[in-house]
């Protein structure tokens, strides 16, 4: 409230009050009204007056309280600025921002006014020294030479090694490259061979060229699964082929058979020759697969497979040296055949003798690759080991030629202790190994009675007695017959 308003308050309340002390209207209110109604209205007049003059006096003492505390508050907060900044003062390490009511912040670390130095002259221009003063010692002058063209150099030869290690690289993947074509082709080359053999009847094996190598093989087959099969066992014949062993193990008596190839055609084949046979006394499954690069469980349905393994019996005739292509392959094989297996389960089977072909290669003159007759050739791509050690143990290759029956297909050395000691670690134990021509005068020799089968199968030679000879007979000679033993765990 302004002073002006405050003193018109006063002066009406003054007026009001002696109004009603003296019992009489204030000049602006009288009228000219008489009697009783004059009367009630000067009460009331009175009254309203009273009451205008309480609350007059009530403004205006609010007013004055209003403008005492607006003053005490005003000292409180300059009291307060003062001992802020004197304990500003007292810690001249302090940094902080003290604000006035009103005013914008000030920051108390900010460093006093530099007074004002007196103009100074301009500097003086140096002279640039002259070229022969510029130039470094001759001493020195080497030493930079020389950083540089060890700085030269070392660029140039971590660029040269650069492209060394670009150069490495690439010839690293075109050899990967190179490896993985050729092993396509191997495959490849193995399954349109074995596809486009036809399946021959009794009456056409009889005419072949080579008829006694092939009776003679497959006695040494007939011993080997008489010797190692059960009745009632379930045989797993990894390299089934056209199934040309079904008979024998009808023979032996067993009571399943599930045969797995990688050539389609052979296996289609096989199975036409199972529905053919006269008597059947097992049941048989045939599959088309690889079973040297893939687990059985990728070709075998997986009810069949939980029904029927472990087996009694891996078989694997005239193909497991394919799996010596690489350790990859080779490991995978023995993989499938451990898995297959029952505890106490045999693995048999028949392939390239390596003895026998170092003992061809150590007879070899300077430079030459290659043996054979008139059955049979053996030739290696490179330049086979003189001394009979193939290092490393794998994917040394030859192409083998068999009259009649093989023409020059891939195959691989099987060092026979590698196999063995590789054999090891899937549990398979060696319980036999012998060449074709041990296995027959060992087995003939214990058990007279196999002259009856090979009389059968006419395993005679020319003068009438039981064997081979001639260039069949060394044919035979390359291969060797091996068992296994699964052993727990």
């Amino acid at each position: 409230m302004m002073p002006a308003d405050r003193n018109s308050d006063s002066n009406a309340a003054a007026e009001a009050l002696m109004a009603l002390m003296t019992g009489e209207a204030p000049a602006s209110e009288v009228k000219e009204d008489g009697g009783e109604k004059s009367e009630v209205v000067k009460e009331e007049k009175s009254e309203q007056l009273l009451a205008t003059a309480e609350k007059t006096q009530g403004d205006a003492a609010a007013s004055e309280k209003k403008q005492v505390d607006a003053a005490s508050q005003s000292k409180t907060e300059t009291k307060g600025i003062k001992r802020r900044i004197n304990e500003h003062s007292s810690s001249p390490s302090a940094s902080s921002t003290i604000t006035a009511p009103g005013k914008p912040a000030k920051t108390q670390d900010e460093p006093p006014a530099e007074p004002k130095s007196p103009p100074r002259s301009p500097p003086r221009k140096l002279k640039r020294p002259s070229a022969a003063a510029r130039r470094p010692p001759p001493s020195q002058q080497r030493e930079q030479h020389q950083q540089q063209r060890g700085n030269t150099g070392s660029r140039n030869e971590q660029e040269r090694r650069g492209e060394q290690t670009g150069f490495s690289r690439s010839r690293t993947y075109e050899a990967a490259a190179a490896q993985e074509i050729q092993r396509r082709s191997v495959d490849s080359v193995v399954r349109q061979h074995y596809n486009a053999r036809p399946d021959m009847g009794v009456s056409a094996r009889q005419s072949s060229p080579i008829i006694k190598l092939k009776s003679f093989n497959n006695f040494i087959k007939s011993v080997i699964i008489k010797r190692f099969a059960r009745r009632d066992d379930v045989v797993l014949d990894m390299g089934c082929g056209k199934g040309g062993d079904l008979l024998k193990w009808d023979i032996a008596g067993i009571r399943g058979y599930v045969g797995i190839d990688i050539a389609d055609v052979s296996v289609r084949q096989a199975e036409d020759r199972f529905r053919k046979m006269r008597r059947k006394r097992f049941w048989a499954e045939f599959m088309a697969g690889d079973a040297f690069s893939m687990p059985l469980t990728a070709h075998i349905p997986r009810d069949m497979y939980q029904a029927v393994f472990p087996v009694d019996v891996v078989t694997m005739q005239f193909c497991m040296h394919y799996a010596f292509e690489t350790e990859a392959k080779a490991r995978q094989m023995l993989e499938n055949v451990s898995r297959s297996l029952r505890r106490g389960g045999k693995f048999i089977g028949t392939i390239p003798s390596s003895d026998a072909i170092v003992e061809h290669i150590q007879k070899l003159p300077p430079g030459e690759k290659e043996w054979g007759n008139s059955v049979y050739r053996v030739r290696f791509f490179n330049d086979p080991p003189r001394d009979g050690m193939f290092r490393p143990p794998f994917g040394h290759r030859y192409s083998f030629f068999l009259e009649d029956a093989v023409e020059d297909v891939p195959e691989y050395v099987v060092p026979f202790e590698v196999f063995r000691a590789m054999a090891e670690d899937y549990k398979l134990e060696l319980v036999y190994r012998k060449g074709f021509h041990e296995v027959f005068e060992d087995e003939t020799s214990e058990h007279p009675e196999l002259f009856d089968i090979a009389k059968r199968m006419d395993v005679v030679k020319s003068d009438g007695t039981f064997g081979i000879e001639g260039d069949q007979r060394e044919a035979a000679g390359f291969y060797l017959a091996f068992a296994f033993e699964k052993l727990a765990g």
